[in-house]
């Protein structure tokens, strides 16, 4: 079995004794066999060197918002495709949302997703479908999917629009402590909106969802959550008058939390004068005065998560007019370089935030753990370098969709590779 040598790579790991210092990391047999401020081997034979001066390594990456496509949308992307493009965004973990066909709504289905996805490098761990079908009329079997392994809720990229049938799945899975995630939006007030409302909308010519969609939605939610307390992650955010809102229901709600997608935080609806079907997201890009008034509430600690929010569309979903598309971007290969350029560079956060955001935070909202890097733990590392420079490329995609409008752009913030137990995917 291969052992690895990390050679003097600042180590960002929240509780270890090296948080933040420069050291070597010593894997053999999948765990970490040591960490040193310089490791002396007596046998070198079989190790392989890793230095990379400039690079950080942190706790496995955990991406809570994935759209899986496989099953029954695998001419999108496959299980084993998806799975190459988390190690190239330098995720060893992935939440994934219920949406394929059929809909992950019962146990039978959740068992084989797991069974099918439990030999990759990656850990897929999955959510239940809240309602049968998504349809958002009545709750799935949501209990028995809890025990076969469902680690929260949802209908995904369906908010749920029934106050009655939210309201009995927040008071069932009170009984076993499930968390229930949901987007807000009120789908009553969008109409056949296919960007945001504003300026932009109207100069496009096209019609617009509203900022009060998700602000109503989000009332409707928090009022639920006074009547019957239980374990809710708001997601995706997407404006700054939601988040406003959830400030201060945080704080009187401790089973709440938050999430929004890199996009939101990078990307306004200016990109869409170009036309770009691949900039047409749901929640919509918001105005770029929204993002920075969102950068703001990262900033201030309202926004727990990060997510890609990455969803597979073929050319049969993109190669459309922009009203015809369908939503989704592919931006697990992107997702370091546009927040290290928009977030850390601009210093709105740190690189200790940005692992706490990514891979701390996630793993504690699902109640999973947290890896640990210390000796004789199993070997879960994501390694980037925040200054070095790369161009995104389609061979960076290993998906059979290419839904990526930063394809060709030069980014700065690279992912290097991910060390999970005894294999090493390096991105060179």
């Amino acid at each position: 079995m291969k052992s690895f040598l990390l050679q003097q790579v600042r180590l960002l790991a929240p509780g270890s004794k090296f948080h933040k210092k420069k050291v070597d990391i010593l894997i053999e047999s999948g765990k970490i066999k040591e960490i040193g401020k310089s490791i002396q081997l007596k046998n070198s034979r079989g190790v392989e060197h890793l230095a990379e001066k400039g690079a950080y390594v942190s706790p496995g990456w955990f991406d809570m918002q994935v759209h899986l496509s496989d099953p029954g949308f695998e001419y999108k992307e496959t299980f084993d495709e998806l799975n190459k493009a988390a190690i190239r965004g330098g995720f060893t973990g992935l939440l994934c949302y219920p949406n394929t066909y059929p809909v992950v709504d019962n146990s039978q289905i959740l068992r084989s997703l797991i069974q099918q996805t439990e030999d990759f490098a990656v850990d897929f761990h999955f959510t239940g479908a809240l309602s049968h079908g998504v349809h958002g009329k009545d709750l799935a079997e949501v209990f028995e999917m809890h025990h076969a392994g469902a680690l929260a809720f949802t209908d995904g990229s369906h908010p749920v629009q029934d106050s009655g049938l939210l309201l009995r799945a927040m008071q069932y899975t009170r009984s076993f402590s499930g968390l229930i995630i949901d987007c807000p939006m009120d789908m009553s007030l969008n109409g056949s909106g296919q960007m945001h409302e504003g300026p932009i909308s109207t100069q496009l010519g096209m019609k617009g969802i509203p900022t009060l969609s998700e602000t109503i939605a989000l009332s409707r939610q928090l009022q639920l959550l006074d009547y019957s307390p239980s374990r809710f992650h708001v997601q995706p955010l997407s404006t700054p008058e939601a988040a406003n809102i959830l400030g201060s229901a945080k704080r009187k709600h401790k089973g709440l939390s938050v999430g929004t997608a890199i996009q939101y935080l990078c990307m306004s609806d200016e990109e869409l004068l170009s036309f770009d079907p691949n900039y047409k997201l749901f929640p919509p890009l918001r105005s770029k005065k929204d993002v920075k008034a969102l950068q703001k509430a990262l900033k201030k600690g309202i926004i727990d998560v990060l997510t890609s929010a990455h969803q597979a569309q073929g050319m049969e979903e993109k190669n459309l007019q922009f009203e015809q598309a369908e939503p989704g971007m592919l931006s697990l290969q992107s997702f370091f370089s546009l927040a290290n350029e928009h977030l850390i560079q601009s210093e709105l956060i740190d690189l200790e935030k940005w692992v706490e955001l990514v891979s701390l935070k996630p793993r504690q909202i699902l109640n999973i753990p947290f890896p640990q890097v210390e000796e004789g733990e199993e070997a879960n590392l994501t390694i980037f370098h925040p200054k070095k420079e790369w161009e995104f490329n389609k061979s960076h995609i290993p998906s059979r969709a290419k839904n990526s409008p930063l394809i060709g752009r030069k980014m700065k913030g690279q992912v290097l590779g991910v060390l999970k137990g005894s294999s090493y995917f390096s991105l060179s």
